[in-house]
């Protein structure tokens, strides 16, 4: 009996930098905002002129798919890693020949880069307010990626901060952050557990005060 609303992908991609936006400030410069999901993977980017003049880009590469495809071994190993990453990276190359990033704030939200930031401050409970505005680096990154190829599921578990059920998951989503951090050159992030949740709550709330 409910009524559902199906949103596009313009519409999702807004809601979620609305979102974002709600607690990363990003006045001086442009915000490219990833992320990655299950499914498909989404870039969405604004310049100064706010979420009015923002753009969005759907890949269709999801941790899911990736892990089933390429990371089935267990411990999956290095060369299915990189077997990995250089898939990803034919997602990505032509939006990079296509948009120069050069100068903006990268935002990462979602499920994975906010377990990747849980991990880095080794959370024994998930906190928003902590997840919120922490930087990852790409030397970290890169670092826990080779420690997660060598390492078998079962511990995988043990390492904190490791939200359960993502013990899986958790490689494949971190080498598309890699690649994209190389594709784009960046060597560091900021992380935000706000995104289209918070914006859609934003919104409705908004449109019960107009």
């Amino acid at each position: 009996g409910l009524r559902v609303n199906l949103l596009s992908g313009s519409e999702e991609a807004r809601l979620s930098l609305r979102g974002v936006a709600s607690v990363i400030s990003n006045k001086e410069s442009p915000m490219v905002v990833f992320d990655i999901g299950g499914g498909s993977t989404e870039l969405i980017w604004m310049d100064e002129g706010g979420i009015n003049s923002m753009e969005s880009r759907s890949l269709g590469v999801g941790v899911v798919h990736l892990t089933e495809t390429f990371l089935s071994g267990d411990p999956p190993g290095h060369q299915a890693c990189l077997n990995l990453r250089n898939h990803v990276s034919e997602f990505l190359v032509d939006l990079s020949v296509y948009k120069d990033f050069q100068g903006a704030l990268w935002v990462g939200t979602a499920g994975t880069v906010t377990t990747l930031a849980s991990m880095w401050l080794e959370l024994a409970e998930y906190d928003p307010d902590k997840i919120n505005g922490t930087v990852l680096q790409r030397a970290w990154l890169g670092d826990l990626c080779d420690r997660l190829a060598e390492m078998e599921i079962a511990k995988r578990r043990n390492l904190t901060g490791l939200e359960p059920g993502r013990e899986d998951i958790i490689l494949a989503g971190a080498l598309v952050t890699l690649e994209i951090m190389d594709t784009f050159g960046f060597s560091y992030f900021t992380v935000s557990d706000a995104g289209l949740l918070e914006g859609l709550f934003l919104d409705l709330c908004q449109r019960v005060s107009q």
